[in-house]
């Protein structure tokens, strides 16, 4: 009779354990994102309106209805411009008279806020506030009628 080695047995067991078993990989995945720095207005519709009486011996403050609001992503800078209005003679902030072509009256148009600052998310509407005024010397000797101009706003972030 054949004696077996008991610790060459143990070794087959050990070898006939993990031979049908498998190993393991793992692999290292990237996950990014970029968060784009933008600017949105909230609000359209914005009008400047002036009430101009020539007997009056003041300047007139326009009454700013709906203001401009808008929203810049948390971080981002933003400057605020415009285009000058149309310009009908080349110079910025004049109204031209709606049928009597070429006559204008200038206005002064700004931002009280100088129009710079840094967004805090979709969530903090920063609102604009605008200050217009038409000197009375401007107005005095004025045709009757409307008078209007179109400034466009721009948020640069």
């Amino acid at each position: 009779m054949k004696v077996l080695n008991p610790y060459s047995l143990s070794s087959l067991l050990v070898v006939s354990m993990f031979s049908g078993a498998t190993m393991a990989a793992s692999d290292l995945i990237n996950v990014s994102a970029t968060v784009k720095g933008t600017c949105q207005f909230n609000t359209t519709g914005t009008t400047v309106s002036f009430s101009l009486d020539p007997s009056s011996t003041a300047d007139v403050t326009g009454t700013v209805i709906n203001p401009p609001q808008f929203w810049c992503t948390k971080g981002t800078v933003y400057s605020i411009g415009d285009d000058g209005g149309l310009q009908p003679n080349g110079v910025p902030y004049e109204m031209e008279h709606n049928t009597l072509l070429g006559e204008t009256l200038p206005y002064t148009f700004s931002y009280v806020d100088d129009g710079t600052g840094t967004g805090t998310g979709k969530s903090g509407a920063i609102n604009i506030t605008i200050n217009s005024t038409v000197a009375n010397s401007a107005f005095v000797d004025a045709s009757v009628g409307d008078y209007n101009d179109w400034v466009t706003l721009t948020i640069n972030p």
